[in-house]
């Protein structure tokens, strides 16, 4: 059972200024603080910048910015330094599309519009006793939605996401709670290094094939090149600071390449044809990688360079 949420720090974003109040009361009942309501994303984002926010509950319709993209940046610690916000949202005239949006970014649960202060209460209840584990894909971080593994998937490890209503409530300290958050950040970083470790070398695969049959088209490989390119850097970005210096090179030699190729999508220069799967390869095996491994990747650094 939950205790006091006074420590919980709160924010209600709705166009619905009397809903907004009705459930400032309600959660007033709860042991909430004062809870900030706004009718705009901008605001929900600033507080969410400032590392102001446990427990965020949004209409996903809002004006400033996008619920999804917000969501998801909070997610990829993007926007604030805190994956791990509870959000709850809440959807008006709901059709698939928009559930199916709602659950890709990453809320924790989805509340259907007209709803109820005492729906919204419940949920939140919820929340505080039992928390869904965090999953980490090539292009998702949030809860986990599947009871059991698909056929022909991997079963992805689940990590137990910090949960700030559950230890705010139960005496924990808000720098003990920040301390468990840096520590489970670190490991959805490392996970998130994995599996765009394997998205490049999948990228790889499905592009290279494209060239050597013929099938390659503006298009299709200006896509494969994005991707790649984005998936590389996040990859370096994530990496700053730490001892796999090589790895962050390589991840810089891939973009090279791919920067190239975007310049003569359909004819890129031989080298680079030659060296992208190389360069793949070694991003592959660098982070398992003891010292000779390291040295063959600095080489292939260099080799990169001299093109």
């Amino acid at each position: 059972m939950a205790g006091s949420f006074q420590n919980v720090r709160m924010v209600i974003g709705d166009p619905n200024r009397d809903l907004r109040v009705s459930l400032n009361s309600q959660l007033g009942q709860m042991g909430f603080p004062s809870v900030p309501h706004t009718d705009d994303l901008v605001s929900i984002k600033s507080m969410v910048e400032k590392n102001a926010v446990d427990l965020m509950v949004s209409d996903t319709s809002l004006p400033g910015v996008s619920f999804y993209d917000l969501v998801r940046g909070i997610r990829h610690a993007e926007v604030g330094d805190n994956p791990f916000v509870v959000i709850v949202a809440l959807i008006n005239n709901p059709d698939l599309e928009k559930v199916q949006k709602a659950i890709a970014c990453g809320v924790d649960e989805i509340l259907t519009k007209p709803v109820s202060s005492g729906k919204v209460m419940d949920r939140i209840l919820k929340l505080t006793n039992r928390r869904k584990p965090f999953v980490v894909t090539s292009d998702y971080i949030g809860p986990n939605r599947r009871n059991e593994v698909r056929e022909g998937t991997q079963d992805v490890p689940k990590i137990d996401a910090p949960n700030p209503l559950k230890f705010l409530t139960q005496g924990g300290s808000l720098a003990d709670y920040m301390n468990a958050v840096n520590s489970t950040q670190s490991e959805i970083n490392n996970r998130c290094i994995e599996r765009y470790a394997f998205q490049v070398s999948y990228l790889v695969d499905q592009l290279m094939p494209k060239y050597v049959d013929g099938r390659a088209t503006q298009d299709s490989v200006q896509s494969d090149l994005g991707k790649l390119s984005e998936t590389v850097s996040d990859i370096k970005g994530r990496l700053e600071g730490s001892r796999y210096s090589h790895v962050s090179a390589l991840c810089q030699s891939m973009n090279d390449v791919v920067a190239r190729m975007l310049k003569s999508p359909l004819e890129p220069n031989r080298r680079d044809l030659e060296l992208m799967p190389e360069v793949s390869r070694a991003i592959t095996l660098a982070f398992d990688a003891d010292a000779e491994d390291a040295a063959i990747a600095r080489d292939i650094s260099e080799s990169v360079k001299r093109v």
